[in-house]
């Protein structure tokens, strides 16, 4: 029960993170899409959220690269304990060999829990409803 508990606990500080990343992806000014406005798509978030649901356009790099640094800019704000707390429900934890390898350097920690984070945001992207407008939203003739 108390592992489900720390489980549970770290999940929440995730989401909540992810959640601060995807709210500046959204903030993002339009200057920051790259479809055009024939796509119907009204951000940055809806455009990634299609990236990730739909065939990936020639920008993905330059999407990815952009989440990244968000994703990193977070992490980064953290204290180093909560760095290293949320650490401990990562997929670098789980693969780190304790009896052979000393633990994480900052770099080390701070590019794993990056790499999660943006592993969040993505299935996030993945499973949202993209956000399209009707013909009947507003296009009066």
């Amino acid at each position: 029960m108390r592992r489900q508990l720390v489980y549970y606990l770290i999940e929440g500080k995730y989401r909540r993170y992810a959640s601060e990343v995807i709210e500046q992806i959204k903030a993002l000014g339009p200057e920051c899409r790259l479809s055009g406005d024939d796509s119907g798509l009204a951000d940055v978030w809806e455009e990634w959220k299609s990236q990730m649901q739909e065939e990936h356009s020639i920008y993905f790099d330059a999407y990815e690269d952009t989440i990244l640094g968000i994703c990193r800019s977070v992490v980064q704000s953290l204290p180093k304990d909560e760095q290293s707390l949320l650490w401990l429900q990562s997929d670098a934890y789980f693969d780190w060999d304790e009896d052979e390898e000393d633990p994480p350097s900052d770099q080390e920690l701070q590019d794993a829990l990056t790499q999660e984070l943006y592993a969040r945001v993505c299935q996030i992207a993945a499973d949202e409803e993209i956000s399209r407008p009707t013909e009947d939203d507003g296009s009066e003739s």
